[in-house]
């Protein structure tokens, strides 16, 4: 039998990248690993903080956006989390479950998960080519040509895995897009996904509160309803907010913000249940006791926002300060100007469309043998691991896949 019916070609040597070729390898198909940088996984290095959430306790469908919900739910149960730890901790890497939801490494190193990576497709025989960015791919009868580095590769099968459009430092071009509209697949719109807000600077000192965190509830509202509320930390950087509170209601600001009555309110006490306890503090000088709840810098900038010295006492202040100091509080409304954009965004939302795509096996429905993967596709994720496991499992659902059709073919 022509041996080029057991080669696969996989574009993108990215998170989604590494695990489809490690998976094909290991079943026996030969496997090229075409990047266009001179090393891989530069994004899983930039990821949490440069910590890598490897995946999340429980992940669902839920847990994504997507205009297909039903193909993200099969493609999940190829790979789940369970197994995706199994595979790390089999590869010496030790995961640590934090908040009692997500594994990071437990030498908090994005470098080790990579390492891992790159060790197991490595020892699987997996080919990997750097400097080799794809120019053209062509269809011809028996699969695809594709064109690179000067030299050109036949293959019955192409795995695109080049990710979509956030951090364009790390070689993020959007070719992926461009190869699917080649082969007539329609793109949802993409987006920058789980990205900071930026913020006006002229009503309220963001740099000057620059570096602090704290766990706050953070909702957006639109024609005066709740759409969405975040819980957890948030961070002031120097041009505004971030944080996973913020990275995560990010892309549904962005859904939102053509409304005129769309806007966000950030709880900065959220651990406490009543209104108005933020004047529930006896003779104590206010400034002393919001120092005690929250950050110091904090308090004394949000004193400042609604003209309240901080050594004023409850019962000094008028019921208008008073208003306003609980709204500013606990319904905090930032200035937004935009989110950040794909220069910080965590992920991209949109893609190919899954609909164009057979089922579980994120196989083209219009040209056999081509196949999507990772970010490329329109499925995105919450914080918290989320678009790692989308990226293990599509990729190991397009390898069970290709296994398949390779079984076939030697029986033809």
């Amino acid at each position: 039998m022509d041996q080029k019916k057991n080669i696969v070609v996989v574009v993108g040597a990215g998170a989604a990248g590494l695990m489809a070729a490690i998976q094909l390898a290991r079943r026996g198909i030969r496997v090229i690993l075409l990047e266009g940088k001179k090393r891989a996984g530069i994004k899983i290095l930039m990821s949490g903080g440069g910590r890598c959430n490897v995946t999340n306790v429980m992940v669902t469908e839920r847990d994504y956006v997507s205009g297909c919900p039903r193909t993200v739910r099969h493609v999940l149960k190829t790979f789940p989390s369970k197994e995706v730890v199994d595979f790390f901790q089999a590869h010496d890497v030790e995961l640590v479950l934090e908040n009692g939801q997500q594994y990071f490494s437990a030498d908090g190193r994005a470098q080790t998960v990579l390492s891992a990576l790159l060790r197991a497709a490595r020892e699987s025989g997996v080919d990997i080519r750097y400097h080799h960015k794809v120019t053209q791919v062509f269809s011809t009868t028996s699969g695809f040509v594709v064109h690179v580095a000067g030299t050109s590769l036949d293959t019955p099968y192409l795995v695109v895995t080049t990710g979509g459009l956030s951090y364009p430092t790390t070689g993020s071009t959007g070719f992926g897009y461009h190869l699917a509209q080649q082969f007539n697949h329609t793109l949802i719109p993409t987006a920058a996904a789980l990205t900071p807000l930026r913020l006006t600077q002229h009503s309220f000192p963001y740099k000057k509160l620059s570096g602090i965190s704290l766990p706050v509830v953070v909702t957006l509202w639109s024609h005066h309803k709740k759409v969405r509320t975040e819980k957890g930390g948030m961070l002031f950087t120097h041009f505004g907010i971030s944080g996973p509170t913020i990275l995560n209601i990010s892309r549904f600001w962005k859904q939102y913000q053509k409304d005129a009555s769309t806007k966000i309110t950030i709880d900065f006490l959220p651990s406490v249940t009543d209104q108005h306890s933020v004047g529930e503090i006896g003779s104590k000088k206010i400034g002393k006791h919001l120092s005690s709840l929250m950050p110091e810098r904090l308090a004394l900038a949000l004193l400042e926002h609604v003209d309240v010295s901080a050594d004023m006492t409850w019962s000094s202040m008028t019921k208008d300060q008073r208003q306003q100091l609980c709204h500013v509080v606990r319904a905090f409304e930032p200035s937004i100007q935009d989110v950040y954009g794909y220069g910080k965004a965590e992920v991209t939302s949109g893609g190919v469309d899954l609909k164009e795509l057979k089922g579980a096996t994120l196989e083209s429905r219009f040209q056999s043998g081509l196949y999507f993967a990772g970010e490329v596709c329109d499925v995105d994720g919450r914080i918290g691991g989320f678009n790692f496991q989308w990226a293990w499992a599509s990729a190991c659902a397009v390898a069970q896949s290709i296994e398949k059709s390779v079984k076939a073919s030697f029986h033809q």
